[in-house]
């Protein structure tokens, strides 16, 4: 069973705030779901034909993130999703910092910029 948080959240990821409360009850209305705490893996299928059926584009990791969603349980039963989630939790830490590296690389580019307006000033 999935959460309407966990549903919420991953339609928040590809919507703003309202949209994704939008898109979501508009899937729902298409799939013939109500609006309810919880979704069994049966309902999941059917909010993904349902979201389908909107017309929206670029659904494909929100789609994806529906169908983990329903994975989850068939792994929980077999405990296998807990160390799978502190396995990818690492791994996302670790993007962040290279991301943050970045940004300093970017850094030095918008020095020599700086540098080139003063010499422009001085052949005027």
């Amino acid at each position: 069973m999935a959460r309407k948080e966990a549903v919420l959240a991953l339609f928040e990821q590809r919507f703003d705030y309202y949209s994704a409360r939008t898109v979501l009850g508009e899937a729902l209305a298409r799939a013939g779901l109500a609006d309810q705490k919880n979704y069994d893996h049966a309902e999941l299928d059917r909010l993904v034909q349902g979201l389908l059926l909107t017309g929206q584009g670029m659904l494909d990791r929100l789609i994806a993130g529906l169908r983990a969603l329903e994975e989850a349980p068939a792994k929980a039963a077999g405990k296998e999703k807990a160390p799978a989630a502190e396995e990818k939790t690492p791994a996302a830490e670790e993007e962040a910092p290279s991301a943050a590296e970045e940004t300093p690389a970017e850094a030095p580019e918008a020095e020599p910029e700086e540098d080139q307006k003063p010499k422009a000033k001085k052949k005027r």
